[in-house]
């Protein structure tokens, strides 16, 4: 699911040495968290780890502050330091879900989206969008999290407990990484989803200590069947959001039937339409609409208004009103093809039998192109 994550990079950089720097979206005290939880305690400049070490980590500063990240040892700096530490850090703000920290291991497995240049640091610090935890291509790798520790990590979230975890590459995933095929593999077998990872266990000492292998041979198709599914649903949701919020009863009504043809849980499929809705997820989605698309939408929907009814009454005048604002149309955009279309031979032929108003729509379309490029 698409998240907009603030981002810390702590490094050395050339000519300057050690920096923080972090984007907007990050408080102060978060960021003194950082050095505090994560820096300090991951890195000893007296003994560092070997050249070529990277290792993925998780603190919770509280329920609802996460930082999550990538420490890389990367080399040689220019003042005769000759292993410098590489802290990338995403902040995620919000209470953290099983689904969330499944996400956030993804992530951490993949490695992060983007790398700053020690050697050109930069005036300002972006946030980071990222679109899919599956499917992006990241900018260094990562480290993989073993069942186990994801299954402990569960556990400790359920029953409360703030999460801390280093998580060391070791000489087992570097062999994998050699074959880029059971790389993939590997990825997609640890990627699986809380509901068949943790739904059946139960908090306490004994289920800590239990082998992990267990999990495996439960049935790893049905983990990534499952998540598969989670992925269509989590697609479908998207773009419904993109066309339209809030969600009307009647598509809601299809996102329940598709649910149910999927067999997935309300409370996965709750978790993943909490997530997509916070109000800074939704303008990242709805920002990937071009102009050009909002315009087509708004006149497919006054279209189909005019086939139901000419002169509008006020609930759907209230409803194109609404759409309006959800796209983020200006009045002069939508009264210029309300005029185009309200004339009285256009009417016509909206209300007329398909076969001319396909041809009528093309113009129309031509028209508002021209119009736009303008």
């Amino acid at each position: 699911m698409p998240l907009l994550l603030g981002q810390i990079i702590y490094t050395s950089f050339t000519g300057i040495g050690f920096r923080l720097l972090a984007s907007a979206q990050v408080p102060k005290e978060i960021q003194q968290a950082f050095i505090e939880g994560v820096a300090s305690q991951h890195w000893d400049s007296y003994a560092p780890p070997k050249s070529g070490y990277r290792a993925v980590y998780l603190h919770q500063v509280t329920p609802e502050s996460n930082l999550f990240g990538w420490l890389y040892n990367d080399g040689a700096d220019d003042m005769d330091r000759t292993h410098v530490p590489y802290f990338i850090c995403y902040y995620l703000a919000g209470p953290l879900h099983a689904v969330q920290l499944e996400n956030i291991f993804t992530c951490l497995h993949k490695g992060p989206l983007a790398l700053i240049d020690r050697h050109n640091i930069p005036a300002t610090l972006d946030n980071i969008f990222v679109p899919n935890f599956w499917s992006y291509q990241p900018a260094r790798p990562g480290v993989a999290i073993g069942l186990g520790v994801r299954k402990r990590s569960h556990i400790a979230l359920k029953q409360g407990e703030l999460l801390d975890l280093l998580v060391p590459i070791d000489e087992k995933q570097m062999v994998i990484e050699l074959n880029g095929q059971a790389e993939e593999q590997l990825f997609v077998d640890l990627s699986i989803y809380t509901h068949y990872l943790v739904g059946d266990i139960a908090p306490g000492a004994a289920a800590l200590n239990e082998d992990a292998n267990a999990i495996e041979t439960g049935g790893t198709q049905a983990y990534r069947g499952y998540k598969e599914e989670l992925q269509r649903y989590e697609q479908a949701l998207v773009s419904v959001i993109e066309r339209e919020y809030p969600i009307s009863d009647n598509t809601r009504d299809m996102l329940k039937h598709l649910q149910q043809d999927l067999q997935l849980t309300d409370e996965d499929t709750n978790l993943i339409e909490a997530c997509l809705t916070l109000d800074e997820n939704i303008k990242v989605i709805q920002a990937q609409i071009t102009p050009q698309e909002r315009l087509q939408r708004y006149e497919q929907a006054l279209i189909e208004a005019i086939k139901r009814e000419y002169p509008f009454s006020k609930n759907t005048r209230h409803m194109l009103k609404s759409l309006q604002q959800d796209l983020q149309l200006k009045d002069e955009d939508i009264n210029l093809i309300e005029a185009c279309l309200s004339l009285d031979e256009n009417i016509e032929l909206i209300q007329a039998p398909p076969a001319p108003l396909g041809n009528f729509v093309g113009v129309i379309k031509k028209l508002l192109g021209k119009k736009w490029a303008t």
